[in-house]
């Protein structure tokens, strides 16, 4: 069971940094 609980914990956390990355690349190209 701890091992699911620090795997999913990891996941979300690379989403987040996902979802950031994603963020700041749209911030620098712009879609017209």
């Amino acid at each position: 069971v701890g091992a699911e609980v620090l795997y999913t914990q990891l996941v979300q956390k690379n989403d987040t940094l996902l979802q950031r990355q994603q963020i700041q690349n749209d911030k620098r190209s712009p879609k017209s």
